[in-house]
């Protein structure tokens, strides 16, 4: 082969490398782009994933993370589209995807070429309040659970998966709302939750119910108020002594002082 051939071919070869790169690059940081922010944590909470790490207050998080929390944590998130997240203790929370155009006053979340917000409840609870893509567009808002899919209407509400971890009740998914409405969807049925109202799916082959009584597992000790997570109540960290993050024993006496605050469910 002569070299004039040989050089073409490796332009060829360089061509498509850096074709590759081009193609690659994009869905690599769109699969670890950072949607929010931790706004309060306190105790041992961790990220399961790939950039395994302790979170502390006012570090970021990213779209594949796994928000762990121990037996004593408990964090308060902020995404990047306005969502307030409150993950309660012994909870496995996986932020899936979360992404939505740039607008005129806002701007882009994540890749910002599409609109979705995708969560996957794996353990434990969650209380949250829903932001601007949940508003915008709810169809493209989705909790995944094992007992059924959440889906919202501009939502407030809480949720709480037992699986011989609530001291009360049968296993299976809790949800209740505070305002707007939610959804429960299995493979057995549907079913809807307006305001005030709570819903319990067993397993994801038996069909949703309403509940008539708020259930005792989403106002144990544990759960959190999304009201006292605004921006500027950030500096009432735990201090984030490194025995808080190893195992959420040690934490201050006045961390603990949070906790009670938030005993009226949530």
């Amino acid at each position: 082969m002569s070299i004039k051939n040989i050089m073409k071919l490796a332009k060829l070869a360089t061509a498509g490398l850096l074709t590759l790169l081009l193609i690659a690059g994009p869905l690599s940081s769109s699969a670890q782009a950072s949607v929010g922010r931790v706004l309060f944590k306190y105790g041992n909470v961790t990220v399961d994933s790939a950039n395994a790490r302790l979170l502390r207050q006012g570090a970021m998080v990213d779209e594949g993370d796994v928000i762990v929390t121990g037996p004593k944590g408990y964090v308060q998130l902020l995404l990047d589209d306005g969502t307030k997240i409150a993950i309660r203790p012994n909870s496995s929370f996986e932020i899936e995807a979360l992404e939505m155009p740039a607008s005129a006053t806002a701007p882009a979340v994540g890749a910002g070429i599409t609109m979705k917000a995708s969560f996957k409840l794996q353990k434990g609870g969650f209380r949250t309040l829903t932001g601007r893509i949940a508003q915008q567009n709810p169809s493209v808002y989705q909790v995944t659970t094992p007992a059924a899919i959440i889906g919202v209407r501009g939502t407030n509400y809480s949720t709480r998966l037992c699986a011989g971890d609530c001291g009360s009740g049968d296993d299976g998914l809790y949800v209740g709302v505070s305002e707007g409405g939610a959804t429960l969807t299995n493979s057995a049925g549907e079913l809807d939750i307006p305001k005030n109202a709570y819903g319990f799916a067993e397993n994801f082959t038996t069909p949703p119910q309403r509940l008539l009584s708020p259930p005792v597992s989403l106002q144990e000790e544990g759960s959190i108020s999304l009201e006292a997570s605004d921006d500027d109540e950030e500096s009432s960290d735990d201090g984030d002594s490194e025995e808080g993050d190893t195992d959420g024993e040690s934490d201050s006496d006045e961390g603990k002082s949070d906790d009670s605050d938030s005993e009226d469910g949530g």
